[in-house]
C-alpha cells in the first residue's frame, strides 16, 4: 500500500526551522534574513538555556508542534513539557520564551512578506515530482530493507528554504519538514530523494527496529543508516546512484556529516554491502552500524 502524504506549508515551522539552524551555527543563504532574525534567535537561545531546557530537543518538539498550536504560550508550554516534564519549567520561563517566539515571527514575516503564498507556489513542483516516482522509491526501499520501515501515512511540512535545501524527520509526530527549494541544489541528489530519506526514518523508533540501539544513539545512527538504502532505492527510479561519492555528497548536503565525509561514506558503504549479503533483522543492522560508527569516530 502506498504511503499517504498530507502536504502542508507553514510559516511558524519556517521561522523555527531557521532559528534552529542559526543556533546550530548554520549560515543562512539570505544574509538579510539572517540579520533580521539575529536578535530574536539569540534571545531565544538564551531563554531556553536560562530555563535549563535541552535546546535541540526543545526546538525539535516546538518545530513539530507548530503546525498544530497557534498560541505561542501554548506552544512554549507544551514543547517544554514534552522536553523535560510538566513541573520542570516555570510559568515565567514559558512566558519569556513565548514572547520571544512572537518577536521571531514578527521579524520573519517582515523580512519575508507573503511567505505563505510563496511556499504554496514553491511546493507544487516538489509534490508533482514526488508523485511521479516517490511511491516507487518507498516500495523499493521496503524490498531492500524491511517493509515495516515504510510508514502508511505522514505529514510533509514545507518550510522556507533558509539553507538552500534542508529538512528533518520528527519521529514522535510522524512528520517531516522539508525546505521548498525551486531547483535541486545538488545535481546528483534530487530533493525528492532527501524527502524519501526523511520519510524512511519515521518508523525507526518502533521497538522492532530500535530495541538494540539506545535512544541517545538512535537519531544519528538512524539518519546515517537510511542513506545507503534510500540511495539504492533511488537508483531503481533513476533518481540517484548509490556509491561512495554520492553517499559522501549526501552526508554533506543532508547535514549529517560529523567529521570526514569520505571516511564515513566508506564505512556506510561497507556496512550496506554486509547487510545486503546477510540480510539480518534491521535492529541488528542498526546496532552493528552503531558499533562501526563508534569505531570510525575514534579512528
Amino acid at each position: 500500500m502506498a504511503t499517504m502524504l498530507e502536504w502542508q506549508v507553514s510559516v511558524p515551522v519556517s521561522y523555527l526551522h531557521a532559528a534552529a539552524a542559526m543556533l546550530d551555527g548554520e549560515k543562512l543563504v539570505d544574509a538579510a534574513l539572517a540579520e533580521a532574525l539575529a536578535g530574536p534567535v539569540t534571545a531565544l537561545g538564551e531563554a531556553i538555556s536560562a530555563s535549563s531546557l535541552p535546546r535541540e530537543l526543545f526546538l525539535r518538539h516546538a518545530t513539530a508542534l507548530a503546525t498544530e498550536l497557534e498560541s505561542k504560550s501554548q506552544l512554549a508550554a507544551v514543547a517544554a513539557r514534552k522536553t523535560v516534564g510538566s513541573d520542570r519549567v516555570s510559568e515565567f520561563a514559558v512566558a519569556a520564551i513565548s514572547a520571544i517566539l512572537s518577536d521571531l515571527e514578527t521579524a520573519f514575516c517582515e523580512a519575508v512578506p507573503g511567505a505563505l503564498d510563496e511556499l504554496a507556489v514553491r511546493g507544487e513542483p516538489l509534490r508533482q515530482q514526488w508523485d511521479t516516482r516517490g511511491p516507487g522509491l518507498l516500495t523499493a526501499l521496503g524490498l531492500k530493507t524491511d517493509e515495516r520501515l515504510i510508514v502508511s501515512e505522514a505529514d510533509v511540512v514545507l518550510v522556507y528554504p533558509v539553507l538552500g535545501g534542508g529538512g528533518a524527520a520528527h519521529l514522535l509526530y510522524n512528520s517531516v519538514r522539508l525546505e521548498a527549494v525551486l531547483a535541486d541544489p545538488h545535481p546528483n541528489l534530487k530533493e525528492t530523494v532527501r524527502l524519501g530519506w526523511l520519510l524512511a526514518q519515521l518508523n525507526l523508533d518502533l521497538p522492532v527496529h530500535s530495541e538494540a540501539v539506545s535512544g541517545a544513539d538512535l537519531d544519528r545512527v538512524g539518519r546515517l543508516a537510511m542513506i545507503p538504502p534510500v540511495l539504492a532505492a533511488a537508483t531503481e527510479v533513476e533518481w540517484a546512484r548509490c556509491d561512495r561519492e554520492t553517499i559522501a555528497e549526501a552526508l554533506v548536503a543532508w547535514h549529517v556529516a560529523g567529521g570526514d565525509p569520505e571516511r564515513l561514506a566508506a564505512t556506510l558503504l561497507d556496512w550496506w554491502d554486509t547487510y545486503r549479503a546477510s540480510r539480518p533483522a534491521w535492529s541488528v543492522a542498526l546496532a552493528a552500524l552503531g558499533q562501526m560508527i563508534g569505531g570510525a569516530d575514534r579512528a
